[in-house]
Protein backbone atom coordinates (compact mmCIF):
# COMPACT_ATOMS: atom_id res chain seq x y z
CA UNK A 1 0.00 0.00 0.00
CA UNK A 2 2.65 2.34 0.98
CA UNK A 3 4.37 1.77 -2.19
CA UNK A 4 1.30 2.21 -4.45
CA UNK A 5 0.76 6.00 -2.68
CA UNK A 6 3.79 6.29 -4.05
CA UNK A 7 3.51 5.46 -7.50
CA UNK A 8 6.23 2.96 -7.59
CA UNK A 9 3.76 0.11 -8.69
CA UNK A 10 3.97 0.78 -12.42
CA UNK A 11 0.97 -1.46 -13.71
CA UNK A 12 -1.49 0.74 -10.84
CA UNK A 13 0.27 3.73 -11.72
CA UNK A 14 -2.56 6.89 -12.22
CA UNK A 15 -1.53 7.99 -15.48
CA UNK A 16 -3.80 11.07 -15.61
CA UNK A 17 -2.25 12.24 -11.89
CA UNK A 18 1.23 11.15 -13.24
CA UNK A 19 1.12 13.34 -16.69
CA UNK A 20 -0.65 15.79 -14.42
CA UNK A 21 2.60 15.89 -11.94
CA UNK A 22 4.87 15.59 -15.14
CA UNK A 23 3.13 18.94 -16.55
CA UNK A 24 3.40 20.96 -13.20
CA UNK A 25 6.74 20.14 -12.31
CA UNK A 26 7.69 21.28 -16.34
CA UNK A 27 5.15 24.53 -15.80
CA UNK A 28 7.95 27.02 -16.80
CA UNK A 29 8.03 26.05 -20.05
CA UNK A 30 4.55 26.88 -20.64
CA UNK A 31 5.02 31.31 -20.69
CA UNK A 32 8.07 33.21 -21.76
CA UNK A 33 11.08 33.88 -19.40
CA UNK A 34 9.94 35.74 -16.31
CA UNK A 35 13.20 37.05 -14.79
CA UNK A 36 14.74 39.90 -16.41
CA UNK A 37 18.42 40.86 -15.04
CA UNK A 38 19.26 44.50 -15.39
CA UNK A 39 22.71 45.74 -15.48
CA UNK A 40 22.43 49.22 -14.15
CA UNK A 41 26.74 49.03 -14.57
CA UNK A 42 29.13 46.83 -16.27
CA UNK A 43 32.16 47.41 -18.96
CA UNK A 44 32.17 48.13 -22.57
CA UNK A 45 34.36 46.78 -25.25
CA UNK A 46 37.21 48.73 -24.51
CA UNK A 47 37.01 47.51 -20.68
CA UNK A 48 36.16 50.73 -19.04
CA UNK A 49 33.14 51.22 -17.04
CA UNK A 50 30.04 52.23 -18.02
CA UNK A 51 26.01 52.67 -17.03
CA UNK A 52 22.79 51.91 -18.22
CA UNK A 53 21.21 55.02 -19.10
CA UNK A 54 17.17 55.61 -18.65
CA UNK A 55 16.57 55.21 -22.17
CA UNK A 56 18.10 51.85 -22.43
CA UNK A 57 16.56 50.97 -18.76
CA UNK A 58 12.84 51.98 -20.67
CA UNK A 59 13.83 49.24 -23.58
CA UNK A 60 14.97 46.94 -21.50
CA UNK A 61 11.41 47.19 -19.58
CA UNK A 62 9.81 47.02 -22.22
CA UNK A 63 11.54 43.70 -24.38
CA UNK A 64 10.05 42.19 -20.39
CA UNK A 65 6.68 43.08 -20.86
CA UNK A 66 6.95 41.76 -23.95
CA UNK A 67 7.33 38.32 -22.58
CA UNK A 68 4.30 35.81 -22.85
CA UNK A 69 5.02 35.31 -18.80
CA UNK A 70 2.51 36.73 -16.94
CA UNK A 71 4.69 37.13 -13.97
CA UNK A 72 7.88 39.04 -14.00
CA UNK A 73 10.85 39.56 -11.61
CA UNK A 74 13.23 42.46 -12.90
CA UNK A 75 16.54 41.63 -10.79
CA UNK A 76 19.16 45.23 -10.86
CA UNK A 77 22.30 44.37 -10.67
CA UNK A 78 25.65 46.21 -11.20
CA UNK A 79 28.80 47.33 -8.59
CA UNK A 80 26.26 48.99 -6.27
CA UNK A 81 22.41 49.61 -7.58
CA UNK A 82 21.83 51.16 -4.51
CA UNK A 83 24.11 54.10 -4.95
CA UNK A 84 21.74 55.03 -8.30
CA UNK A 85 18.81 55.39 -6.59
CA UNK A 86 17.69 57.86 -9.24
CA UNK A 87 17.78 55.64 -12.04
CA UNK A 88 16.26 52.58 -9.40
CA UNK A 89 13.48 55.28 -8.84
CA UNK A 90 12.87 55.89 -13.27
CA UNK A 91 12.69 52.22 -13.55
CA UNK A 92 10.15 51.66 -10.87
CA UNK A 93 7.97 54.85 -11.86
CA UNK A 94 8.10 53.51 -15.78
CA UNK A 95 7.18 49.78 -14.51
CA UNK A 96 4.52 50.95 -12.69
CA UNK A 97 3.40 53.12 -15.39
CA UNK A 98 3.59 50.02 -17.98
CA UNK A 99 1.72 48.05 -15.30
CA UNK A 100 -1.32 49.67 -15.72
CA UNK A 101 -1.90 48.19 -18.93
CA UNK A 102 -0.36 45.41 -18.80
CA UNK A 103 -1.90 44.08 -15.69
CA UNK A 104 1.42 41.49 -14.99
CA UNK A 105 2.95 40.52 -11.56
CA UNK A 106 5.88 42.12 -11.58
CA UNK A 107 8.74 41.64 -8.33
CA UNK A 108 11.81 44.23 -8.14
CA UNK A 109 14.65 42.22 -6.67
CA UNK A 110 17.69 44.57 -5.93
CA UNK A 111 21.17 42.83 -5.64
CA UNK A 112 24.11 44.82 -4.05
CA UNK A 113 26.96 44.37 -2.30
CA UNK A 114 26.17 44.56 1.70
CA UNK A 115 28.32 47.24 2.10
CA UNK A 116 26.48 49.47 0.18
CA UNK A 117 23.32 49.29 2.26
CA UNK A 118 24.35 52.85 3.61
CA UNK A 119 22.13 55.16 5.44
CA UNK A 120 21.22 56.87 2.46
CA UNK A 121 19.86 54.07 0.97
CA UNK A 122 17.84 52.55 3.77
CA UNK A 123 15.70 55.83 3.98
CA UNK A 124 15.46 55.75 -0.32
CA UNK A 125 14.15 51.96 0.80
CA UNK A 126 12.37 53.02 3.37
CA UNK A 127 9.80 54.40 0.86
CA UNK A 128 10.13 52.06 -2.22
CA UNK A 129 9.57 48.26 -1.69
CA UNK A 130 11.97 45.76 -3.56
CA UNK A 131 13.53 42.57 -2.47
CA UNK A 132 17.20 42.66 -1.10
CA UNK A 133 19.87 40.33 -1.95
CA UNK A 134 22.80 41.52 -0.79
CA UNK A 135 26.43 40.20 -1.43
CA UNK A 136 28.81 39.59 2.04
CA UNK A 137 32.52 39.73 0.83
CA UNK A 138 35.12 37.78 2.67
CA UNK A 139 34.21 38.86 5.81
CA UNK A 140 30.30 38.00 5.91
CA UNK A 141 29.66 37.51 9.29
CA UNK A 142 31.20 40.87 10.17
CA UNK A 143 29.60 43.16 7.63
CA UNK A 144 25.82 41.56 8.20
CA UNK A 145 26.62 42.34 12.09
CA UNK A 146 27.35 45.89 11.32
CA UNK A 147 24.75 46.50 9.40
CA UNK A 148 21.58 44.92 11.52
CA UNK A 149 20.95 47.94 12.68
CA UNK A 150 19.83 48.96 8.95
CA UNK A 151 17.99 45.76 8.49
CA UNK A 152 16.24 46.05 11.53
CA UNK A 153 14.77 49.80 10.30
CA UNK A 154 14.29 48.43 7.26
CA UNK A 155 12.42 45.11 8.77
CA UNK A 156 10.42 47.66 10.77
CA UNK A 157 9.43 49.63 7.87
CA UNK A 158 8.24 47.24 5.50
CA UNK A 159 6.52 45.13 8.00
CA UNK A 160 3.71 44.69 6.19
CA UNK A 161 5.39 44.75 2.53
CA UNK A 162 6.32 41.02 2.86
CA UNK A 163 9.74 42.02 1.25
CA UNK A 164 12.24 39.42 1.69
CA UNK A 165 15.94 39.67 2.83
CA UNK A 166 18.26 37.38 1.45
CA UNK A 167 22.04 37.05 2.15
CA UNK A 168 24.18 35.82 -0.68
CA UNK A 169 27.55 34.44 0.28
CA UNK A 170 29.98 32.08 -1.46
CA UNK A 171 31.27 29.72 0.60
CA UNK A 172 34.51 28.96 -1.44
CA UNK A 173 35.58 32.79 -0.85
CA UNK A 174 33.14 35.06 0.90
CA UNK A 175 32.42 33.27 4.31
CA UNK A 176 36.45 33.95 5.12
CA UNK A 177 37.81 32.56 8.59
CA UNK A 178 33.87 32.41 9.78
CA UNK A 179 32.97 28.73 10.60
CA UNK A 180 29.29 28.17 8.33
CA UNK A 181 27.53 27.74 12.10
CA UNK A 182 29.11 31.24 12.99
CA UNK A 183 28.08 32.95 9.83
CA UNK A 184 23.92 31.70 10.09
CA UNK A 185 24.06 32.73 13.62
CA UNK A 186 25.03 36.29 12.68
CA UNK A 187 22.37 36.29 9.54
CA UNK A 188 19.50 35.04 12.04
CA UNK A 189 20.37 37.50 14.02
CA UNK A 190 20.33 40.56 11.95
CA UNK A 191 16.88 39.33 10.47
CA UNK A 192 17.51 37.86 7.06
CA UNK A 193 14.83 35.16 6.33
CA UNK A 194 17.18 33.49 3.16
CA UNK A 195 20.17 32.38 2.67
CA UNK A 196 21.73 32.06 -0.76
CA UNK A 197 24.52 29.91 -0.19
CA UNK A 198 24.33 28.28 -4.02
CA UNK A 199 27.25 26.87 -5.90
CA UNK A 200 29.21 29.69 -8.19
CA UNK A 201 30.31 28.42 -11.64
CA UNK A 202 33.84 27.79 -11.80
CA UNK A 203 36.03 30.40 -13.97
CA UNK A 204 38.88 28.05 -15.47
CA UNK A 205 38.20 28.64 -19.16
CA UNK A 206 39.87 31.40 -21.36
CA UNK A 207 40.88 34.19 -19.18
CA UNK A 208 44.37 33.23 -18.83
CA UNK A 209 45.61 33.00 -15.76
CA UNK A 210 44.41 29.24 -14.47
CA UNK A 211 40.95 30.67 -13.57
CA UNK A 212 39.16 31.23 -9.85
CA UNK A 213 38.47 28.24 -7.94
CA UNK A 214 37.03 27.42 -4.48
CA UNK A 215 37.56 24.90 -2.24
CA UNK A 216 37.48 21.36 -3.66
CA UNK A 217 33.57 19.46 -4.33
CA UNK A 218 33.87 17.85 -1.12
CA UNK A 219 35.21 20.20 1.20
CA UNK A 220 32.12 22.87 -0.20
CA UNK A 221 29.55 20.60 0.48
CA UNK A 222 30.78 20.39 4.26
CA UNK A 223 30.64 23.73 4.63
CA UNK A 224 27.45 24.15 3.26
CA UNK A 225 25.98 20.82 5.06
CA UNK A 226 26.77 22.77 8.47
CA UNK A 227 25.51 26.03 7.36
CA UNK A 228 22.25 23.62 6.73
CA UNK A 229 21.99 22.03 9.87
CA UNK A 230 22.65 25.18 11.82
CA UNK A 231 19.77 27.11 9.13
CA UNK A 232 17.19 23.71 10.81
CA UNK A 233 19.01 24.48 14.29
CA UNK A 234 16.78 27.84 13.99
CA UNK A 235 14.19 26.36 12.03
CA UNK A 236 12.96 23.99 14.59
CA UNK A 237 13.47 27.43 17.29
CA UNK A 238 11.02 29.19 15.74
CA UNK A 239 13.27 31.65 13.98
CA UNK A 240 12.60 31.19 10.15
CA UNK A 241 15.56 31.07 8.20
CA UNK A 242 15.95 28.80 5.13
CA UNK A 243 18.91 28.04 2.47
CA UNK A 244 17.57 28.94 -1.32
CA UNK A 245 19.34 25.63 -3.42
CA UNK A 246 17.89 23.27 -0.58
CA UNK A 247 14.85 25.18 -0.59
CA UNK A 248 14.25 24.82 -4.44
CA UNK A 249 15.08 21.23 -4.14
CA UNK A 250 12.88 20.09 -1.50
CA UNK A 251 9.92 21.76 -3.45
CA UNK A 252 10.71 19.46 -6.11
CA UNK A 253 11.69 16.15 -4.25
CA UNK A 254 8.74 16.65 -1.75
CA UNK A 255 6.39 18.29 -4.35
CA UNK A 256 7.06 17.87 -7.46
CA UNK A 257 7.56 21.38 -7.69
CA UNK A 258 9.09 23.61 -11.19
CA UNK A 259 12.20 24.93 -9.68
CA UNK A 260 12.81 28.64 -10.42
CA UNK A 261 17.11 28.49 -9.93
CA UNK A 262 18.51 28.38 -13.27
CA UNK A 263 20.76 25.31 -12.40
CA UNK A 264 18.14 23.10 -11.28
CA UNK A 265 16.20 23.61 -14.64
CA UNK A 266 16.47 21.11 -17.86
CA UNK A 267 15.52 22.65 -20.29
CA UNK A 268 17.65 25.94 -18.93
CA UNK A 269 16.71 29.30 -18.81
CA UNK A 270 18.56 30.69 -21.44
CA UNK A 271 15.95 32.86 -23.45
CA UNK A 272 13.08 30.95 -22.25
CA UNK A 273 13.14 32.04 -18.46
CA UNK A 274 15.49 34.75 -18.26
CA UNK A 275 16.82 37.60 -20.20
CA UNK A 276 19.62 39.91 -19.50
CA UNK A 277 20.73 43.52 -20.60
CA UNK A 278 23.78 45.00 -20.33
CA UNK A 279 24.47 48.14 -19.80
CA UNK A 280 24.96 49.14 -23.21
CA UNK A 281 21.97 47.25 -24.36
CA UNK A 282 23.45 44.39 -25.46
CA UNK A 283 20.56 41.44 -24.52
CA UNK A 284 22.36 38.21 -23.58
CA UNK A 285 20.26 34.82 -22.78
CA UNK A 286 21.34 34.31 -19.56
CA UNK A 287 22.68 36.60 -16.98
CA UNK A 288 25.64 34.20 -16.40
CA UNK A 289 25.99 34.31 -19.97
CA UNK A 290 26.43 38.38 -19.41
CA UNK A 291 28.98 37.60 -17.03
CA UNK A 292 31.01 35.89 -19.74
CA UNK A 293 30.65 38.83 -21.95
CA UNK A 294 31.55 41.31 -19.05
CA UNK A 295 34.58 39.88 -17.24
CA UNK A 296 35.72 38.35 -20.57
CA UNK A 297 35.29 40.22 -23.02
CA UNK A 298 33.29 37.00 -25.17
CA UNK A 299 29.73 37.62 -26.90
CA UNK A 300 29.17 33.80 -27.28
CA UNK A 301 25.60 34.58 -25.28
CA UNK A 302 24.86 37.40 -26.83
CA UNK A 303 21.46 37.41 -28.44
CA UNK A 304 20.70 40.59 -29.82
CA UNK A 305 20.60 44.55 -28.91
CA UNK A 306 18.30 46.40 -27.64
CA UNK A 307 18.49 48.95 -30.20
CA UNK A 308 18.47 46.86 -33.24
CA UNK A 309 16.52 43.61 -32.35
CA UNK A 310 13.09 42.84 -31.23
CA UNK A 311 12.15 40.66 -28.48
CA UNK A 312 10.41 37.97 -31.09
CA UNK A 313 13.69 37.46 -32.93
CA UNK A 314 16.34 37.35 -30.08
CA UNK A 315 14.36 34.52 -28.51
CA UNK A 316 13.53 32.60 -31.59
CA UNK A 317 16.79 33.04 -33.49
CA UNK A 318 19.99 30.05 -33.07
CA UNK A 319 21.77 30.87 -30.71
CA UNK A 320 19.03 30.48 -27.83
CA UNK A 321 18.35 27.20 -29.90
CA UNK A 322 21.41 25.64 -29.30
CA UNK A 323 21.35 26.53 -25.82
CA UNK A 324 18.71 24.97 -25.20
CA UNK A 325 19.89 21.32 -26.79
CA UNK A 326 23.04 21.92 -24.28
CA UNK A 327 20.81 22.41 -21.14
CA UNK A 328 18.47 19.03 -21.86
CA UNK A 329 19.87 16.58 -19.75
CA UNK A 330 18.67 12.77 -21.50
CA UNK A 331 20.54 13.25 -24.55
CA UNK A 332 24.28 13.76 -22.72
CA UNK A 333 26.56 11.42 -21.45
CA UNK A 334 26.62 11.13 -17.82
CA UNK A 335 23.94 13.11 -17.18
CA UNK A 336 21.80 11.21 -18.67
CA UNK A 337 21.75 8.42 -16.23
CA UNK A 338 22.45 10.71 -13.67
CA UNK A 339 20.48 9.60 -10.49
CA UNK A 340 19.58 13.23 -9.39
CA UNK A 341 18.57 14.12 -12.99
CA UNK A 342 14.76 14.69 -11.87
CA UNK A 343 16.08 17.25 -9.68
CA UNK A 344 18.65 19.45 -11.39
CA UNK A 345 19.30 20.98 -14.63
CA UNK A 346 22.90 21.88 -16.04
CA UNK A 347 23.97 25.58 -17.55
CA UNK A 348 25.68 25.58 -21.10
CA UNK A 349 26.93 29.25 -19.67
CA UNK A 350 28.50 27.01 -16.49
CA UNK A 351 30.10 24.60 -18.62
CA UNK A 352 31.62 26.86 -20.80
CA UNK A 353 33.08 29.32 -18.12
CA UNK A 354 34.39 25.72 -16.76
CA UNK A 355 35.75 23.54 -19.98
CA UNK A 356 34.65 26.04 -22.97
CA UNK A 357 31.96 23.87 -24.71
CA UNK A 358 28.36 24.73 -23.89
CA UNK A 359 28.48 20.88 -23.57
CA UNK A 360 30.22 20.23 -20.86
CA UNK A 361 32.14 17.03 -19.67
CA UNK A 362 29.70 15.74 -16.96
CA UNK A 363 32.81 13.66 -15.66
CA UNK A 364 34.83 16.32 -14.62
CA UNK A 365 32.28 18.93 -13.91
CA UNK A 366 32.70 20.68 -10.52
CA UNK A 367 29.38 21.57 -11.11
CA UNK A 368 27.98 17.75 -11.03
CA UNK A 369 30.29 16.78 -7.76
CA UNK A 370 29.02 20.09 -6.21
CA UNK A 371 25.22 19.25 -6.97
CA UNK A 372 25.39 15.53 -6.29
CA UNK A 373 26.73 16.36 -2.70
CA UNK A 374 24.18 19.07 -2.43
CA UNK A 375 21.86 16.16 -2.88
CA UNK A 376 23.28 13.29 -1.14
CA UNK A 377 23.03 15.80 1.93
CA UNK A 378 19.31 16.51 1.71
CA UNK A 379 18.79 13.06 1.07
CA UNK A 380 20.47 11.84 3.92
CA UNK A 381 18.94 14.22 6.45
CA UNK A 382 15.84 12.79 4.65
CA UNK A 383 16.36 9.49 5.27
CA UNK A 384 16.74 9.47 8.92
CA UNK A 385 13.20 10.60 9.43
CA UNK A 386 13.76 13.36 12.19
CA UNK A 387 10.32 14.79 12.39
CA UNK A 388 11.95 17.94 13.28
CA UNK A 389 13.92 18.54 10.55
CA UNK A 390 11.22 16.68 7.73
CA UNK A 391 9.02 19.28 9.18
CA UNK A 392 11.71 22.27 9.01
CA UNK A 393 12.42 21.08 5.11
CA UNK A 394 8.39 20.65 4.44
CA UNK A 395 8.13 24.53 5.23
CA UNK A 396 11.03 25.87 3.06
CA UNK A 397 9.38 23.51 0.57
CA UNK A 398 5.96 25.41 1.15
CA UNK A 399 4.13 22.60 2.44
CA UNK A 400 2.42 22.08 5.82
CA UNK A 401 4.63 20.14 8.71
CA UNK A 402 3.51 16.56 9.03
Amino acid sequence: TRLLEKRFIHGELDLDSAVSRYANRHGFLHHGPGQHILALTGTNAEGGSIEMSAELADRAVDCAFMSTNPALTLVLVGANPLSQTELLEHIQGYVTDKNRLARKTVEFVVVAPLAGLTSEAVAWLKTHGMNLHLVADSDAATAVRETATSLAELREAWSEGGHRFTLVVDLGHGSGDTSPSELVDAAAEAGFDTMDLSPVATWTYGNGEGGETGPDAETWVSLWSEALDRMVHHETEGRSLRETTASELLAAILDGQPPALPQLRSPGVDGIGQLAYHADGQVFASELGRQVFDRLGDELFSIGTLQHHGYHDMITGPTVRSLLMASVLDGQPGWSTWVYKPYAGVHPAASYMEHGSIHGRMADSSYAALMTGICDALFDRLRVQDTSVTNAFRRWADLDPE
